[in-house]
């Protein structure tokens, strides 16, 4: 290498430097969480509490700290008094949400420290419901979506990577798990909707935001302990700021955590 091309590069590294040193820096988008937590901190959960579920759909996390690579907060249309919020553990393929988990906080508005529910979740598998019958089920029209009980089949089991291997044992001898709906009214409810914005990145270039109509049902484990399946229809609007809709169902499972065992490092 000659010496005026070192001196050359040598030069231009400085000017490089230089520059990033004086760019106006991006100020952070994910703040005003819950924990206190941003993306890049680590999520600490209790792992020996979903070692012990028996029957359960739920995998033990793979760690007990997991780092948040994304999170949203969620703007329900009809309850301005609750802030939902999820701090992804895994956005899923392709930051997809297929094969995604999150920490899913429920607090009072305004208040972040008065939280009213805490669960973790993990992503179950995805339906694509493409015409208008096979989407009215889930649209809020009087049927599907929203009814007291959901019975989860043997077909719909084999396609989620946590229970394929797993599914006699799940059965249990029956032919479907039954969920309870988490929520009070008759035997029909109207899913709660709302708008999903995710940020994947700490100054919001990368994210997602979609609107969503979802309803939370409940089972009892045979240890006493409480799964949830939270079953949501979504419509994407737009990914990374670029529109981009896409439309289908995802079915997640919880488990409720006690507030005192999760912590944001």
């Amino acid at each position: 290498m000659g010496l005026l091309t070192l001196t050359s590069r040598i030069v231009g590294k400085k000017f490089d430097d230089a520059a990033r040193a004086h760019a106006p820096k991006l100020d952070r988008a994910d703040t005003g969480l819950p924990f206190n937590a941003q993306i890049g901190a680590l999520l600490e959960v209790p792992r020996t509490d979903f070692a012990v579920l028996d029957g359960s759909l739920l995998d033990v996390p793979k760690s007990a700290q997991l780092p948040i690579v994304a999170v949203s907060r969620i703007h329900l249309d009809a309850d301005d008094d609750l802030a939902v919020f999820r701090l992804y553990t895994d956005t899923g393929h392709d930051r997809g949400g297929d094969g995604a988990s999150f920490l899913q906080v429920v607090c009072r508005a305004g208040n972040l420290a008065d939280v009213q529910d805490i669960g973790f979740y993990q992503h179950l598998c995805r339906e694509f419901p493409v015409t208008d019958e096979e989407q009215a089920p889930f649209r809020g029209e009087g049927f599907g979506l929203g009814e007291s009980d959901y019975f989860m089949e043997a077909d719909l089991l084999s396609t989620m990577p946590q229970a394929a291997g797993r599914v006699p044992e799940i059965l249990a001898g029956g032919t479907a798990i039954q969920f309870v709906r988490d929520t009070a009214g008759g035997t029909y409810v109207k899913p709660f909707e709302g708008g999903e914005n995710r940020l994947d990145d700490a100054v919001g270039e990368k994210g997602m935001h979609k609107r969503i109509s979802f309803m939370p049902y409940a089972r009892s484990l045979a240890g006493g302990q409480t799964e949830r399946l939270l079953i949501s229809f979504d419509y994407v609007k737009t990914v990374d700021g670029s529109r981009n809709p896409a439309a289908y169902v995802d079915y997640w499972a919880g488990l409720p955590l006690d507030l005192n065992k999760v912590k944001v490092l």
